[in-house]
């Protein structure tokens, strides 16, 4: 199953974000995930794109939208136990830096911002309560993720 992150080309992107990338590619692959960048090319490619271009937190979710939906990780996202799994007919945000979606639950999203409630137990952030424990952490930089202690 695809795992998608979105990785910003713009000239306002992190400087940091080349270094997630082999880290989180890692970790999903590792976990049986295909793991595969998305980026604004693919946002273009939406039809949904021409409502919402003027809206740069909209790109991630006008690319997944246009590669038929699916499921969305930051790159800051590493996978430690977290296996494929199907995707429901909802906009589903299961925790900071992760969610699922269908292409229509993508559009009825982006029209509506209405989403299902989050499910946090599979995702924390590092440092949190019971991110030891956490199928998957969101981490603030690349060292802090090779320093953690756990292997992925």
């Amino acid at each position: 199953m695809d795992i998608f992150a979105y990785y910003d080309c713009s000239l306002d992107a992190p400087e940091v974000q080349p270094a997630w990338v082999p880290l989180w590619e890692r970790s999903w692959r590792a976990r049986g995930w295909n793991p595969r960048l998305i980026t604004a090319r693919h946002a273009r490619r939406s039809k949904l794109y021409a409502h919402y271009k003027n809206r740069p937190l909209a790109m991630p979710l006008l690319a997944l939208h246009a590669v038929g939906g699916g499921w969305l990780s930051r790159l800051e996202v590493i996978n430690f136990s977290f296996e494929p799994k199907a995707l429901s007919k909802s906009f589903t945000a299961v925790g900071p830096g992760i969610f699922q979606a269908t292409r229509p639950a993508l559009e009825r999203y982006l029209k509506t911002g209405k989403r299902s409630v989050a499910c946090s137990a599979w995702c924390s952030l590092y440092g949190e309560a019971y991110w030891l424990k956490s199928q998957l952490v969101s981490f603030a930089s690349p060292e802090e993720a090779l320093a953690c202690g756990r292997e992925f």
